[in-house]
């Protein structure tokens, strides 16, 4: 039986391209966020609940107020709650129905969600300046 330099070059070839797709879908930078449109000068923006949030990653605007909508496109029992425990908020998502949450203006900073068994992250991203009237009062001047 003879070596076949095709064969082996092809099988070569396909190997490393096999190895180049396995690496970049593990390893690859993901594009998980989403920016918030302005409507009437409220910021919106639509997460789908199905498996997880999906953006994970929403980013607004400081200064301007928020509704998010939760599209739940699931009834299991972990995503049936939406927490923002730096806001103080815990919102019921009802199975296969969208739910609007409005938020105040907010200043800049990260503000991490998650769902109610804390198995499902999700981040609002709050970018800009802060004007005095949306900064938290902590005593500094």
């Amino acid at each position: 039986m003879e070596f076949d330099i095709f064969l082996g070059v092809a099988a070569l070839v396909i190997a490393a391209v096999l190895t180049w797709c396995i690496l970049r879908f593990f390893f690859a930078p993901r594009r998980r966020g989403a920016r918030a449109t302005l409507h009437d000068g409220v910021q919106q923006a639509t997460i789908t609940v199905r498996g997880g949030y999906s953006p994970d990653i929403v980013t607004m605007q400081a200064g301007i107020p928020i509704t998010l909508r939760f599209d739940r496109k699931e009834t299991g029992e972990c995503t049936s709650h939406v927490v923002f425990p730096d806001l103080g908020t815990d919102t019921m998502l009802p199975g296969n129905e969208t739910t609007e949450m409005s938020l105040p203006p907010l200043p800049a900073g990260d503000y991490p969600f998650a769902c109610g068994m804390n198995m499902v992250h999700g981040l609002l991203r709050v970018e800009g300046e802060t004007d005095s009237a949306t900064k938290p009062d902590d005593g500094t001047v």
